[in-house]
């Protein structure tokens, strides 16, 4: 059976990453850092292949990318950083999927609260996700509109704005290229940023996704982040999943995994994400309802 030979071989290939020098974790997980349960466990690498819930945040384009109606509502812990976030996300591409112009749409809301004390950073963010297919099966276009409200060490109150276009130049492949907060609000927790992203699978069988993205530090420098991340589905029941971001933003090297258990149109997701050679440590849990 093909697929947990492709399983073992990711994770060879994870292990690979890991042999350069590893530093601490420096900063405190944030805004960018919250996505699904099912992300956590691929360390964030969605970019290329978004096309579930993930889409939102990371890749709008993606929601018209396949046909579905998902709901996703997470939660997540982190220690010794007194993280914790909210997530719920939805995508719909099937309301106008028989319309000469299939416009897909997708809702987001996260609630973050991320230190302790004065400095701690706490925040509401709305997201609404538009995207359509340029071409029909090979190119799509999407933007999110976002609104975020934070308090604390970090204020903010501003609307900004993300973009993608994202190509399958076949069924198995998807490239993806984005830029997020493209309104400059000046906050950490929007900071300007680019995404590019490589993804080969389905999520009928397997996916992994390749991903890059760069984020403008304090200084206006940027930053990158690699992820490398990709799950198996066993049986159409269970999809465990492996990860790792070497984040030079946040100046850490983080491994992940997770498993999903499906059944009747539900899911359950569970997460973990560790910084090697750092305390950091999160753990998530989510349900999820699939083309309902």
């Amino acid at each position: 059976m093909p697929t947990p030979r492709l399983f073992a071989t990711l994770a060879s290939a994870l292990a690979v990453f890991l042999v350069p020098a590893l530093t601490v974790a420096e900063e405190a997980p944030s805004l960018r850092d919250i996505g699904s349960v099912r992300s956590l466990g691929k360390a964030n690498a969605t970019i290329g292949y978004a096309s579930d819930t993930d889409a939102v945040r990371v890749n709008p384009a993606g929601i018209s990318a396949s046909t579905k109606l998902n709901i996703d509502l997470g939660g997540f812990f982190g220690v010794p950083q007194h993280f914790y976030a909210l997530s719920l996300q939805a995508v719909d591409s099937k309301i106008n999927s028989d319309e000469n112009i299939p416009v897909s749409g997708g809702i987001g809301y996260q609630y973050l609260v991320a230190g302790e004390g004065f400095e701690a950073r706490k925040g509401h963010v709305l997201s609404l996700a538009l995207a359509v297919p340029l071409y029909p099966e090979l190119m799509f276009v999407g933007v999110t509109g976002r609104y975020l409200h934070f308090s604390g060490g970090v204020v903010s109150n501003a609307v900004t704005m993300d973009a993608s276009v994202m190509a399958k130049p076949v069924k198995m492949l998807g490239i993806t290229a984005a830029g997020y907060n493209l309104i400059d609000v000046h906050s950490v927790e929007a900071r300007r940023s680019w995404g590019f992203g490589v993804a080969v699978g389905s999520e009928e069988l397997f996916h992994v996704d390749v991903d890059a993205r760069l984020d403008t530090n304090a200084e206006g420098t940027l930053k990158p982040t690699f992820s490398i991340g990709g799950e198996v589905l066993i049986a159409d029941i269970v999809a465990p999943r492996l990860g790792y971001s070497e984040d030079m933003l946040r100046g850490a090297h983080l491994i992940a995994g997770g498993v999903s258990v499906i059944y009747d149109g539900f899911a359950l997701d569970v997460g973990y994400r560790h910084a090697i050679l750092g305390d950091e440590r999160t753990f998530a849990v989510a349900v999820r309802m699939l083309n309902f």
